[in-house]
């Protein structure tokens, strides 16, 4: 947060380094930390056809800017 925690780039932006969080009370192994902040694009293609759904449901009310940055998510996902 603010440029003082470790974060990974990901294709889907930047997700916290398993010792940048504060898991101290919490019953949560390093494997299971590991994989909740895992970005798997495979399974990121389902979250892009329900993206893609949810924005044609605006129509022409949807900023076009939306759109641009979904099919950079999608090209950063290699999925484009």
């Amino acid at each position: 947060l603010e440029g003082e925690a470790g974060a990974l780039e990901t294709p889907i932006g930047f997700t916290p380094t398993p010792g940048s969080l504060d898991t101290d009370g919490l019953d949560l192994s390093d494997e299971d930390l590991r994989v909740c902040l895992e970005v798997d694009p495979r399974e990121w293609a389902d979250e892009i056809t329900q993206i893609h759904d949810w924005f044609t449901l605006f129509g022409e009310s949807l900023p076009t800017v939306l759109w641009t940055e979904f099919d950079a998510l999608k090209a950063r996902l290699g999925l484009a």
